[in-house]
């Protein structure tokens, strides 16, 4: 947990709060990398390895935060209330930041770079007592907290001792955004109440392929040693941008045709071939990778001796005479 002497401080002058120590952070992505998280309020997380349709979920949900359901803000940290507030107690429950968040992810998608782009976030005092609030100005090039109004209409960039919210009351606040390129950006907003810290997400969506693709390939369990069978596998591109996609793995696995290219919506059909050199059960891993992202399906088969015999266990042939 945060302590209040080394984390906030209220300004005796009416400047508001000020936290100490945030490196909070900003950057622009050429795509979403999974596994590594939304680089704006937190460090990288080491790749792991995901199956296509893990793959396509995740990069799904990227979206589906554009809508900002079942989200909510992400307490980072605790404040003693008491060094801020005569009113120590408080009917919000700890779980939840004394001030609700709309929308609770601040989000922007169809954009194209070298424009500008605002969205309004609205924070609402929950409490029964007026309460401070501060947001602190994005640590990004790409993002600004512009002066919102609270519901009185006048200016507001925030609370101090003596610019208290009302409880039930709203202020509001601006973020612009200025992209530089139509590409995903990521950051997180951080809001200071006199009890917690908390996170409001910040997503951009600048469109992205989604490669559809089996996460496990049977080649079959009757294959004939030395013999090649084949299966055919759909990929199919849902996304809004069109990729370049390769397939890898090893032997006694292959692809006939390893690369292609997906247009928006489009589809295409991928050979994947199976030659065993002994009768065995096998299984391998295949990569497929498009863009910066990658995925591992398997594929597994099994191969036994071809079981070849003769009609008759003893053939006569009549004797010939040569004219």
């Amino acid at each position: 947990m945060l302590r209040a002497n080394s984390a906030v401080r209220f300004q005796p002058n009416g400047g508001g709060m000020q936290a100490k120590g945030m490196g909070d952070r900003s950057v622009s992505l050429p795509s979403l990398v999974p596994g590594k998280g939304y680089p704006g309020g937190g460090s990288e997380k080491t790749q792991q390895r995901k199956t296509p349709s893990e793959l396509l979920v995740e990069r799904r949900d990227f979206g589906v935060l554009q809508t900002g359901l079942s989200q909510k803000p992400q307490i980072t940290g605790f404040l003693d209330i008491s060094q801020y507030s005569n009113n120590t107690n408080s009917i919000v429950p700890v779980d939840k930041p004394l001030f609700s968040v709309q929308p609770p992810v601040i989000t922007f998608s169809d954009f194209e770079g070298l424009q500008t782009y605002e969205a309004t976030i609205t924070l609402r005092n929950q409490d029964n007592v007026a309460r401070r609030v501060k947001v602190y100005p994005p640590n990004s090039p790409f993002f600004e907290l512009a002066v919102g109004r609270s519901m009185s209409g006048r200016k507001s960039s925030g609370s101090g001792p003596g610019d208290k919210v009302a409880p039930g009351m709203e202020v509001t606040y601006v973020i612009r955004f200025k992209p530089d390129a139509r590409i995903d950006y990521s950051h997180d907003l951080v809001v200071i109440t006199e009890r917690e810290k908390f996170n409001v997400p910040i997503r951009a969506s600048g469109g992205s392929a989604l490669l559809d693709f089996p996460d496990s390939i049977d080649c079959g369990s009757n294959c004939v040693v030395g013999h090649q069978s084949e299966r055919t596998v759909l990929v199919r591109n849902l996304g809004d941008r069109a990729t370049k996609f390769v397939l890898r793995t090893k032997p006694p696995f292959s692809i006939a045709n390893p690369d292609g290219y997906l247009a928006e919506g489009g589809s295409c059909q991928v050979d994947v071939l199976f030659k065993p050199e002994r009768a065995d059960s096998y299984q391998g891993e295949l990569f497929l990778k498009y863009g910066d992202l990658e995925a591992v399906a398997t594929v597994y088969g099994s191969a036994s001796n071809a079981d070849v015999s003769l009609s008759h266990s003893l053939l006569v042939i009549d004797d010939t005479t040569w004219a």
